[in-house]
């Protein structure tokens, strides 16, 4: 089998059984303004129409700002002037995600003679059936026959202000699992900083539990509910910084999470829908009863980090049908950007993620329709983001060592891996590539900070295709874990996995910490642990007990020193 196939099929196990295991609110407003008198006729009378105008005309609207008493939010509209062939005026539009042009609009908020720069305010309508939280505003102008955008969309930033929590994620060290919900207190016992679970949205469509978002009810599952209740409860009272990634499965219960044409196919996760008006209100519904219940404030526990959708430069993992880039980034992204206005606007301390794949530049990989390289991916998002209004996004990147069933990293560069921004591949033997790449002045946040970074999964296999591999297994976790320490960017570094999974190991990949009940062929129920296990629970004991679980690590290594590989190892002076 190709390489590159075998590759994909064992990172599709992965996610799967990760979420098999632990089992917008804007309607399309009409508002009370005048009507040119150009805009009225009926299309039906048209038999032919004349040749489309050439337009001049270019505005920008570089942010669209929330104000400080969460009433309104303000935008300055610049112009070039260039008013050929229109009636001289600049019009401005609510536009919502499902609609991609001004086809059959003229509620028009407002208008005026073109001029280089006009300020206006719009109301938010926050908490009612009008809020306007997730839509956005373009400028345009009458052709004769149509109004025609001219300028970027701009939604409305700076959501934190409307935040009723502003505390802000509290580490108190980097060591995370990603968990099974029936293994959480031996988790703990471990002395995680840091735990991940999966939530596929569809499993939390219901009928028994009843959310108000924008004067409509949302139903949600109940017990599906009350299973993730009592896992962030607890590891929120453990101390424990907790993970949620949200992603979207088909469900028959919710298809209008689905993008309208899609069909169900093999795929793990389908891309959000934004498509429909009822699309975009349930993914802000869900969004807002997430961010609300897991606060912090409602006594079901604290999610701090969010990741939104899984590797998404692979669509596998988030379907939208073949498309280019930049559309299928617009596509995420504006999914994205509901997911965060819901969730910074309740709780602004909270973290707001999307997750890549370690395909940093791999042209073999990409075919530009499907899956994308995961530079050009991270590019075309910042841009979009900057264009269509900032945000405080934040990385979750996945540096598995390359092929994913084989744990010695240390060697991947005899697979292609490079040290510079070229390389094809993009981990944990080249992660300083990464981290120097996001402290670039484009991806620099609107403060000028280096952006959120965590290396949410990662995983090392116990077993290969020429054997067992314990102790490499053990020596690439405590390896990539003293790297992750000693990089100030990286905020967790969140293990995959607590215990092997079947369909994992049937397909050659052993991550867990402990072997599955040999007798269980489905069930993920724990057995007996192996050296990696006793690695991770003591490596973040303090520097003597660390060291001393850790030097087996050096020898199958052959270092005598941890600072050998890592410059800036924390103990280097304690070795």
């Amino acid at each position: 089998m190709n390489s590159k196939v075998y590759e994909g099929l064992l990172r599709g196990v992965v996610m799967i059984v990760t979420c098999v295991a632990i089992a917008a609110a804007c309607a399309l407003i009409v508002y009370a303004d005048t009507v040119p008198e150009h805009a009225s006729g009926s299309a039906a009378e048209t038999v032919q129409l004349p040749p489309e105008p050439v337009i001049l005309a270019e505005a920008d609207i570089p942010a669209c700002i929330i104000s400080g008493d969460g009433q309104n939010a303000v935008m300055t509209i610049s112009s070039n002037c260039q008013m050929i062939n229109t009636d001289g005026k600049i019009y401005l539009f609510r536009l919502e995600n499902y609609e991609k042009d001004l086809t059959g609009r003229s509620d028009y908020l407002a208008s005026w003679p073109a001029q280089a720069f006009y300020q206006y305010t719009v109301p938010l309508y926050r908490g009612t059936a009008l809020d306007s939280t997730n839509s956005s505003y373009v400028a345009a102008v009458w052709d004769g026959l149509k109004y025609r955008i001219i300028s970027n969309r701009a939604y409305p930033c700076g959501v934190e202000v409307l935040a009723y929590d502003h505390t802000p994620v509290k580490y108190t060290g980097k060591k995370g699992l990603t968990l099974e919900l029936g293994e959480i207190d031996e988790a703990i016992s471990l002395g995680i900083k840091s735990a991940q679970l999966s939530l596929p949205l569809g499993i939390l469509t219901g009928y028994d539990l009843p959310f108000q978002y924008n004067g409509e009810t949302y139903y949600f599952n109940g017990a599906i509910a009350a299973a993730y209740d009592r896992a962030v409860q607890k590891l929120t009272d453990a101390g424990v910084v907790t993970t949620v990634v949200l992603v979207n499965n088909w469900s028959d219960l919710s298809p209008e999470m689905i993008r309208p044409g899609t069909e169900k196919n093999n795929s793990a996760y389908y891309a959000f829908n934004i498509d429909t008006p009822e699309g975009q209100k349930r993914i802000a519904a869900t969004a807002a009863f997430l961010a609300d219940r897991y606060s912090g404030l409602t006594g079901h526990g604290k999610v701090s980090n969010w990741v939104i959708g899984n590797e998404v430069n692979d669509q596998y993992w988030n379907w939208a049908g073949e498309m280019e880039l930049k559309p299928y980034v617009e596509l995420f992204s504006r999914a994205f950007r509901i997911f965060y206005n819901e969730i910074r606007s309740r709780t602004a301390g909270s973290v707001v993620f999307f997750s890549m794949t370690y395909y940093w530049n791999d042209g073999s990989w990409a075919n530009g329709l499907t899956t994308y390289k995961g530079k050009d991916f991270l590019d075309c998002f910042n841009e979009t983001v900057k264009r269509e209004g900032p945000m405080d996004w934040g990385l979750a990147y996945h540096p598995y060592p390359y092929p994913m069933y084989e744990p010695m990293f240390w060697d991947d560069g005899a697979q292609g891996l490079t040290m510079d921004v070229s390389t094809p591949i993009l981990n944990y033997y080249n992660l300083k590539v990464l981290i120097d790449y996001m402290k670039t002045p484009e991806l620099l946040n609107a403060g000028g900070q280096v952006r959120r970074i965590a290396l949410t999964e990662q995983g090392f296999s116990s077993t290969t295709p020429s054997g067992q591999k314990l102790r490499e297994q053990a020596a690439a976790f405590a390896y990539s874990y003293y790297m992750a320490v000693s990089i100030p960017e990286v905020e967790c570094y969140n293990l995959h996995r607590q215990v092997d999974a079947p369909q994992e190991v049937a397909a050659g990949l052993s991550y867990g910490l402990k072997y599955n009940d040999e007798n269980q062929s489905q069930m993920i129920v724990s057995y007996h642990a192996k050296p990696i296990y006793y690695v991770f629970k003591d490596i973040d004991s303090g520097w003597k007990k660390s060291l001393q679980v850790s030097e087996q690590c050096k020898k199958t290594l052959g270092i005598s020193k941890w600072s050998e590989l890592i410059p800036g190892f924390e103990w280097k002076d304690l070795e």
